[in-house]
């Protein structure tokens, strides 16, 4: 369940006087409007009433255990934990394509009701392995925009999501590979496999699961397709939020390979197989 209502004030509330205990409150804006009529604690659902909603670049959400599948808890989709994140600016995507990669990582994206941690990106700018050095009408989201959503398709079969970037410049940031978080089950529906950690681990994996198609192209990132900044301990299949960065040569492509600008979170189970 989540929602977005717009408000202008955000204040460091905890709800537990809705009888929400401390592990799962957590810092919305007040108002008398009510977002959500359940609060899953555990693996007892109640049915509450709470008077809370949050600004429209804040997701409020209840997210899925996220150690159910992973490990094969017979209690899937009962133990939940309710979460806000803040939508990251536009001005975090006026920076260049390789400085950008590591930065997304760790990050989270939404898609309707799929969330993601991204795990591993590539960065193109106008090398020659970009869509971009060539000035084509697929490639003007890449020349023309920053903080908007590049969607391409390759291979006549899978679809690719890209963050374009670099204010005044030229760039984009592909999606390589993420974390599924919440919406498994539809992931899996959409995908056709059981495994978690194959769900998300290549970009057309990626956009699958998450149903991503041409029709995002060029949409600004945020609303129902947006990142997110990380809840502060926020629980990963990984169980790790803190990670270190590793580097290498971008995949699938011919030319400037020996330019190294494909970044992933080292050691996550979700990468993609290179």
């Amino acid at each position: 369940m989540s929602a977005y209502i717009s408000t202008q004030k955000l204040c460091d509330e905890f709800i537990d006087s809705r009888g929400i205990p401390p592990p799962l409150s957590i810092a919305l804006a007040k108002t008398q409007t009510p977002i959500a009529q359940y609060a899953s604690i555990g693996t007892r659902v109640m049915n509450r009433h709470i008077p809370w909603a949050a600004p429209a670049h804040v997701y409020v959400g209840f997210r899925e255990d996220p150690f159910c599948d992973l490990f094969g808890s017979k209690n899937h989709g009962e133990k939940n934990t309710l979460i806000a994140m803040r939508a990251l600016p536009r001005s975090f995507f006026e920076q260049d394509a390789v400085a950008l990669a590591p930065r997304l990582l760790g990050k989270v994206v939404r898609r309707g009701s799929c969330l993601g941690r991204i795990v591993e990106t590539e960065a193109y700018g106008s090398d020659p392995a970009s869509h971009a050095y060539k000035v084509t009408p697929r490639s003007a989201v890449m020349r023309d925009t920053y903080g908007h959503w590049y969607i391409y398709f390759t291979y006549g079969m899978h679809w690719c999501a890209n963050v374009t970037c670099d204010n005044g410049g030229i760039g984009a940031v592909l999606i390589r590979a993420v974390e599924p978080l919440e919406g498994i089950v539809l992931m899996k529906r959409r995908r056709g496999v059981t495994d978690i950690k194959n769900l998300c681990n290549g970009p057309a994996k990626f956009c699958e699961a998450f149903g991503i198609t041409k029709r995002e192209n060029g949409l600004m990132i945020g609303n129902d397709f947006d990142i997110f900044e990380p809840r502060i301990g926020m629980i990963y299949h990984t169980n790790r939020s803190s990670f270190e960065i590793a580097s290498g040569p971008r995949i699938g492509i011919k030319n400037a390979r020996h330019l190294h600008w494909r970044f992933f979170i080292k050691d996550n189970l979700f990468v993609s197989r290179s």
